[in-house]
């Protein structure tokens, strides 16, 4: 899965106290709208310039699988690739590829922590102190990281969220 990861100045210009690990940056969950991909919010939502401001780290994740041995619904292009919904697919042929709530909320910040620990004496923590974000389709997968793992994140947001997905038209993006 391809990714985007912001790594606040604070990451590049740590202080004794950011060596020490006792206040890890803290992490903002970025999800995206359907026919998007890890680059749209990274590209257009302007959140880096806060992100030093404040000082934390901002993770765009992907919004489904995809390549040519993931499925599809072409002639549906609110599903399938580039449309994940963030939730776990419950039919074939999807169930192998798509299991896109545990990917965002629980594979995706362990493999962040494991990765970032190795390689850099700053700690990120994308664990503990961790908001969600998220806009259309990226805010029904916010709302729904948010209360079903309720307390996990610190904070939720959602932009024209796609609350009712059964019921919504093809413009999601």
């Amino acid at each position: 899965m391809a990714l985007n990861v912001y790594l606040p100045k604070q990451y590049y210009t740590p202080t004794a106290a950011d060596l020490t690990k006792e206040k890890p940056i803290p992490t903002i969950n970025f999800l995206v709208g359907g026919l998007t991909t890890q680059n749209y919010a990274a590209e257009r939502s302007f959140i880096q310039w806060q992100a030093n401001a404040y000082g934390f780290a901002v993770v765009f994740p992907d919004t489904s699988p995809r390549g040519p041995d993931v499925p599809d619904v072409p002639d549906i292009e609110v599903v399938g690739q580039s449309a994940g919904f963030y939730l776990n697919a419950t039919a074939e042929p999807f169930v192998k590829n798509y299991q896109m709530f545990d990917y965002v909320h629980k594979e995706l910040p362990a493999e962040l922590t494991t990765y970032f620990d190795k390689v850099s004496p700053v700690r990120v923590d994308f664990l503990k102190n961790v908001s969600i974000i998220g806009h259309s389709m990226g805010g029904l997968g916010s709302l729904t990281g948010y209360f079903k793992l309720f307390p996990r994140y610190k904070s939720c947001s959602a932009f024209a969220p796609i609350v009712n997905p059964s019921s919504s038209d093809s413009t999601i993006a």
